[in-house]
């Protein structure tokens, strides 16, 4: 299939718009201005009021705090729906690949056809490298951030077919660090080719910076009373005792309540893991060979807030029901750490595994 045709499987994806504006419920007209004739003291007596017609779905109040102040969902634009008829995807980011993956989708719509037009820009095969390795070269940023996202839209194949509705009924959607692409392209803010040639940059750079001085990613889960800024402040000390300069050691990620992951050079994740019970923290290395947080690749500095945006996502007031959660991509992650954020969201959770 040639690449402007797979464009097309994209091009209308995107689910995030809103809805049409209710006008009926505007209450506003020309005959009412006419009949009523508001001269200026009477203006001026109810400009802080809005109490006319009194809409219930635009109230609001000169109080400093509303007695009925409304909810950002509840804005007269948007339809009413019920969240459970509706879907929330989210993507895996780097990490999460392995050899092996994409292999059970290559039977589903378009997958093939997606890692085709992927290869044919990479100028390597990809879907070679997904299903045979070897581990190594998959780990290599340069190959896994493209991997992971093409590998996560094979996924999202794999949903249409099973449930498509979930598909046409997307209310939201993210992706964690590179998983941010796939949801761009899932949403149609970005069309596959582009994405497919944007990461193939990305992760060239990121390659070129990561190979200047060896690094990697720390997934560390703080105890109560967890210093973890006190121990990356100490890792980056003892690297330049050891006369290692210039070793960076920082969160570049918020996982959850208690979950970070720290970025830097691999002497100081080494550190890091031989203190862990002195600075009250647990932690694994994640198989990429890149640091997510340097000096060499300053517009990525600032750490990602995947808990914040978690949170921002799925608060709704007690009561209300809840969408249909999917994690389309490799692995599991997405939802163990939806389970630490939100756990009613946890349980509305499905994978569907690349």
């Amino acid at each position: 299939m040639s690449r402007l045709k797979y464009f097309r499987i994209f091009k209308n994806t995107s689910f995030l718009s809103y809805q049409h504006i209710n006008y009926s419920r505007i209450h506003y007209s020309s005959t009412t201005c006419k009949e009523s004739k508001p001269n200026l003291k009477t203006l001026l007596d109810n400009s802080t009021s809005f109490s006319e017609r009194n809409p219930p779905a635009d109230e609001w109040h000169t109080p400093v705090y509303p007695q009925k102040h409304r909810l950002q969902s509840e804005k007269s634009i948007r339809l009413k729906v019920d969240p459970r008829s509706t879907s929330v995807i989210l993507f895996p980011g780097q990490g999460c690949q392995y050899v092996g993956m994409a292999k059970k989708l290559l039977s589903y719509p378009n997958v093939k056809d997606m890692f085709d037009c992927a290869s044919e820009i990479l100028r390597y095969d990809l879907l070679d490298l997904c299903l045979n390795g070897p581990e190594d070269m998959l780990n290599m940023t340069v190959h896994s951030q493209v991997a992971v996202m093409v590998s996560s839209l094979a996924a999202v194949e794999k949903l249409r077919a099973d449930a498509e509705k979930m598909i046409e009924n997307c209310a939201a959607t993210a992706g964690l660090s590179v998983g941010e692409y796939a949801a761009l392209v899932f949403a149609g803010a970005l069309d596959f080719e582009n994405a497919v040639r944007l990461l193939k940059i990305r992760g060239e750079a990121m390659q070129a910076a990561s190979d200047l001085e060896p690094g990697g990613m720390m997934t560390v889960f703080t105890e109560p009373g967890a210093k973890i800024k006190m121990a990356c402040q100490a890792a980056r000390e003892w690297c330049l005792e050891q006369t290692t300069y210039n070793a960076e050691c920082s969160v570049a990620m918020y996982l959850c309540p208690g979950g970070k992951v720290v970025s830097g050079h691999i002497e100081a994740l080494k550190f890091l893991e031989s203190n862990a019970a002195k600075f009250r923290i647990k932690g694994n290395q994640t198989p990429t060979m890149d640091q997510m947080k340097k000096k060499l690749a300053e517009q990525l500095c600032n750490p990602i807030e995947w808990e914040q945006i978690m949170h921002i996502m799925f608060e709704r007031p007690q009561g209300e029901k809840f969408p249909n959660v999917y994690e389309c991509g490799p692995g599991t992650s997405m939802k163990s750490m939806l389970k630490l954020n939100n756990n009613t969201a946890y349980k509305n959770c499905e994978n569907v595994l690349a």
